[in-house]
């Protein structure tokens, strides 16, 4: 049952942000699809589904080292001839190594 037929999309955004224009608000609640994609690869690719301690600070560590290490992967990628190895732009970092 579509109770929302026609050519619009309704959406509900709550915030508490009142300095900002309703457009702004979009803009930015409209930015976090690409970084769920980001969360999306960090968890399947390089370990944050599971954290590894117990511990705040040496999760901070190793939450921060694996950022690293996926922004140095990003970088070998868009520079390598990815087809040479097999790979394309979007391969995950298990097919890589």
């Amino acid at each position: 049952l579509d109770l929302w037929e026609g050519e619009y999309t309704y959406r509900c955004i709550l915030t508490n942000d009142y300095e900002s224009s309703t457009r702004e608000i979009v803009e930015f609640y409209n930015l976090r699809g690409g970084k769920e994609r980001i969360f999306d690869d960090m968890n399947n690719g390089f370990g944050w589904d599971r954290l590894p301690k117990s511990f705040m600070a040496e999760n901070t560590v190793f939450l921060l080292l694996t950022a690293l290490i996926r922004n140095f992967y990003k970088a070998i990628i868009h520079r390598l001839d990815v087809k040479r190895f097999g790979l394309n732009a979007t391969s995950r970092i298990k097919a890589f190594v």
